[in-house]
């Protein structure tokens, strides 16, 4: 009998810690869109269009922009957005905390650096043999 009384108390500790763990975890949220740590979870996938500073966000399928001093994010680009080249961003929180630093690495007249093609290169090396 007295077994079986320090056997219960310590399967129920057993049992309870996951379930405490997870609370602790869950606890620990930093915000809206935040886990447990700061973390982002509810991840966002943004590509930048240097030429309009607009990010466009991939998962939410809108665009993100400053209109004025404020930023904002709206289903549609801004007036004056066009076709251009983009860039995909590796951030996954908001671009207002990036876009200085994404800025001085892509300014308005960036473009994607050409692909070297070896297949090219070969083939003018074939013709270079005959």
């Amino acid at each position: 009998m007295n077994l079986k009384r320090r056997i219960i108390p310590l399967v129920s500790l057993v049992v309870l810690l996951p379930g405490a763990g997870l609370v602790v975890t869950t606890a620990g949220c930093a915000g809206p869109g935040h886990g447990a740590g700061g973390v982002v979870v509810d991840l966002d996938d943004y590509d930048y269009y240097p030429g309009y500073e607009v990010y466009y966000s991939r998962r939410h399928h809108d665009y993100y922009y400053q209109d004025g001093h404020v930023w904002v994010r709206r289903p549609t680009p801004p007036k004056a957005f066009g076709p251009g080249p983009s860039v995909h961003m590796d951030f996954r929180d908001a671009p207002e905390h990036h876009h200085a630093d994404v800025v001085r690495r892509y300014p308005h007249n960036w473009q994607p650096e050409k692909r070297h093609d070896d297949r090219k290169d070969d083939d003018d090396r074939r013709r270079d043999q005959h």
